[in-house]
């Protein structure tokens, strides 16, 4: 009997904790996270701001991009292959992978990296390379 109380006390402090980390990251944004009982930081996704600079290209301009490739490729979000029509698909600078905007954008909130190849979109190339 004592020792479920003890566990149920356990799980609650958890409960408590993990949500108390929770509301601190709602209220503080986007941003860092303060450093919590690990000591360490960690980051959430993109701010809005910088994945608005993140360029946008219709579909013919990402056949340009891509050497004239005729069927480019398909965003790796949704499957769907990129067709004549397509107005606004994020293009990556670095790594140079493609998405729809409505698809990737998602991501960008909870992740800072591309969902293919993991390249950081924190680095600061890539923000001399999107601010032109």
């Amino acid at each position: 009997m004592l020792l479920s109380l003890l566990i149920f006390f356990y799980a609650c402090k958890c409960v408590e904790a993990r949500n108390r980390r929770h509301r601190q990251v709602q209220e503080e944004g986007q941003g860092l996270v303060g450093a919590g009982a690990g000591g360490f930081q960690s980051r959430l996704g993109l701010s809005k701001d910088l994945v608005k600079r993140l360029p946008v290209v219709s579909y013919e301009q990402l056949v340009k991009i891509k050497s004239g490739e005729e069927n480019v490729e398909c965003c790796a979000v949704c499957l769907i292959e990129f067709g004549k029509g397509d107005s606004e698909i994020r293009h990556l600078p670095r790594c140079g992978h493609c998405f729809h905007t409505d698809c990737i954008d998602m991501w960008f909130f909870s992740h800072s990296s591309c969902p293919i190849c993991r390249d950081s979109l924190q680095k600061e190339p890539l923000l001399e390379v999107v601010s032109t």
